[in-house]
Protein backbone atom coordinates (compact mmCIF):
# COMPACT_ATOMS: atom_id res chain seq x y z
CA UNK A 1 0.00 0.00 0.00
CA UNK A 2 2.67 2.44 0.65
CA UNK A 3 4.58 1.52 -2.43
CA UNK A 4 1.59 2.27 -4.02
CA UNK A 5 0.78 5.88 -2.49
CA UNK A 6 4.51 6.73 -3.28
CA UNK A 7 3.93 5.68 -6.77
CA UNK A 8 0.55 7.68 -6.81
CA UNK A 9 2.22 10.62 -5.27
CA UNK A 10 5.29 10.77 -8.00
CA UNK A 11 3.17 10.82 -10.64
CA UNK A 12 0.50 13.62 -9.43
CA UNK A 13 3.87 15.86 -8.63
CA UNK A 14 4.95 15.22 -12.21
CA UNK A 15 1.54 15.76 -13.68
CA UNK A 16 1.65 19.25 -13.30
CA UNK A 17 5.37 19.61 -14.97
CA UNK A 18 4.22 18.21 -18.60
CA UNK A 19 0.81 18.33 -20.77
CA UNK A 20 -0.77 14.82 -20.79
CA UNK A 21 -2.43 14.39 -24.57
CA UNK A 22 -4.81 11.64 -25.86
CA UNK A 23 -2.84 8.31 -26.70
CA UNK A 24 -2.54 7.47 -30.51
CA UNK A 25 -3.33 3.79 -31.96
CA UNK A 26 -0.07 2.42 -33.08
CA UNK A 27 1.51 3.73 -36.09
CA UNK A 28 4.07 0.57 -37.53
CA UNK A 29 7.53 2.03 -37.70
CA UNK A 30 8.69 3.99 -41.53
CA UNK A 31 12.03 3.77 -42.23
CA UNK A 32 13.48 6.84 -41.08
CA UNK A 33 11.93 5.69 -37.26
CA UNK A 34 14.77 4.47 -35.48
CA UNK A 35 13.56 1.43 -33.88
CA UNK A 36 14.75 -0.32 -30.14
CA UNK A 37 13.52 -4.11 -30.04
CA UNK A 38 14.75 -6.08 -27.49
CA UNK A 39 15.16 -7.02 -23.71
CA UNK A 40 18.05 -5.03 -21.38
CA UNK A 41 19.32 -3.11 -23.91
CA UNK A 42 21.37 -0.27 -22.77
CA UNK A 43 21.97 2.61 -24.69
CA UNK A 44 22.72 6.38 -23.65
CA UNK A 45 23.22 7.72 -26.98
CA UNK A 46 20.19 7.54 -29.30
CA UNK A 47 20.37 10.64 -31.54
CA UNK A 48 17.13 11.72 -33.49
CA UNK A 49 17.38 14.17 -36.88
CA UNK A 50 13.41 14.89 -36.73
CA UNK A 51 12.49 11.11 -37.03
CA UNK A 52 10.33 8.77 -34.72
CA UNK A 53 11.77 6.38 -31.86
CA UNK A 54 10.57 3.30 -31.00
CA UNK A 55 11.99 1.37 -27.77
CA UNK A 56 9.89 -2.10 -27.44
CA UNK A 57 11.08 -4.97 -25.01
CA UNK A 58 11.47 -5.27 -21.31
CA UNK A 59 13.95 -3.25 -18.83
CA UNK A 60 15.23 -1.30 -21.40
CA UNK A 61 17.77 1.34 -20.53
CA UNK A 62 17.28 4.25 -23.63
CA UNK A 63 19.02 8.35 -23.39
CA UNK A 64 17.26 9.50 -26.16
CA UNK A 65 19.03 12.72 -27.54
CA UNK A 66 18.45 15.63 -30.72
CA UNK A 67 14.90 16.74 -32.03
CA UNK A 68 12.45 13.43 -32.41
CA UNK A 69 8.85 13.57 -33.78
CA UNK A 70 7.72 11.35 -30.82
CA UNK A 71 8.82 8.34 -28.81
CA UNK A 72 6.89 5.32 -28.25
CA UNK A 73 7.48 3.13 -25.64
CA UNK A 74 6.00 -0.65 -25.56
CA UNK A 75 6.77 -2.83 -23.16
CA UNK A 76 7.66 -3.36 -19.51
CA UNK A 77 10.10 -2.37 -16.87
CA UNK A 78 11.84 0.34 -19.23
CA UNK A 79 13.60 3.51 -18.89
CA UNK A 80 14.00 5.94 -21.03
CA UNK A 81 15.21 9.79 -21.07
CA UNK A 82 14.03 12.18 -23.47
CA UNK A 83 16.19 15.44 -24.25
CA UNK A 84 14.19 17.89 -25.91
CA UNK A 85 10.59 18.36 -26.40
CA UNK A 86 8.70 16.24 -27.70
CA UNK A 87 5.48 13.81 -27.46
CA UNK A 88 5.89 10.43 -25.85
CA UNK A 89 3.53 7.82 -25.46
CA UNK A 90 3.96 4.60 -23.13
CA UNK A 91 1.97 1.04 -23.38
CA UNK A 92 2.95 -1.11 -20.63
CA UNK A 93 3.49 -1.32 -17.10
CA UNK A 94 6.28 0.37 -14.74
CA UNK A 95 7.84 2.06 -17.57
CA UNK A 96 9.11 5.39 -16.34
CA UNK A 97 10.36 8.18 -18.57
CA UNK A 98 12.52 11.17 -17.81
CA UNK A 99 12.42 14.19 -19.59
CA UNK A 100 13.96 17.85 -18.85
CA UNK A 101 11.71 19.84 -21.39
CA UNK A 102 8.40 20.70 -19.83
CA UNK A 103 6.82 21.49 -22.46
CA UNK A 104 7.25 17.49 -23.22
CA UNK A 105 3.43 15.64 -23.94
CA UNK A 106 2.81 12.27 -22.54
CA UNK A 107 0.39 9.78 -22.51
CA UNK A 108 0.02 6.35 -21.19
CA UNK A 109 -2.02 2.94 -21.48
CA UNK A 110 -0.89 0.18 -18.49
CA UNK A 111 -0.25 0.26 -14.89
CA UNK A 112 2.34 2.19 -12.79
CA UNK A 113 4.12 4.07 -15.87
CA UNK A 114 5.79 7.31 -14.45
CA UNK A 115 7.00 10.80 -16.19
CA UNK A 116 9.36 12.38 -13.67
CA UNK A 117 10.85 15.72 -14.88
CA UNK A 118 14.35 16.59 -14.50
CA UNK A 119 17.06 19.31 -14.81
CA UNK A 120 19.41 19.97 -16.81
CA UNK A 121 20.49 17.82 -19.85
CA UNK A 122 22.31 14.77 -17.72
CA UNK A 123 19.05 11.93 -17.49
CA UNK A 124 18.21 10.14 -14.70
CA UNK A 125 21.46 9.87 -12.42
Amino acid sequence: MRTLLLASLALTITAAAQQQVPHTDYVQPRSTDIVLAGNRIKQDNVVCKGNGVYVQGQENHIGIHGNCEFVRVQGNLNTVWVEHETTVAVEGNENTTYFSDSKTRVSARGNGNQFLKVDGNKGPQ
